[in-house]
């Protein structure tokens, strides 16, 4: 009896330690800023949309721990309600925050409709 209990606390102690901490909350963010350039400013793209900011900001809190490297296309700012900015640098499924790299399986640019035109 006690060594099934023991096996029941480890396992339960295991399933704790895999669920994923956010990065980010959804109704914490209040504007994500998208710039393509980093040297001119003007192309810059503001999202407001609460239903974008929600499918943005799930789509990088489920995305994995990856070893790439990659050449950023743009520069993620994002406001949080306490004026914190937060900035991530993204391509089509990977990003990099906190000098660490994540691959997404959600399309991070067709989420915040930055196709090419």
């Amino acid at each position: 009896m006690k060594k099934n209990l023991i096996w029941c606390i480890c396992f339960l102690l295991v399933l704790a330690g895999c669920s994923k901490p956010e990065m980010f909350k959804a109704n914490q963010i209040e504007e994500i800023r998208i710039e393509e350039n980093t040297s001119s400013l003007d192309n810059a793209k503001i999202v407001n949309d609460r239903d974008v900011v929600t499918q943005f900001v799930d789509a990088i809190n489920n995305a994995e721990l990856d070893s790439i490297k990659f050449s950023p296309t743009w520069r993620i700012l994002m406001t949080d309600e306490k004026g914190n900015v937060h900035m991530v640098f993204c391509t089509k499924h990977d990003f990099k925050y906190k000098g660490k790299f994540y691959k997404s399986e959600e399309d991070l640019e067709q989420i915040l409709m930055l196709g090419k035109k």
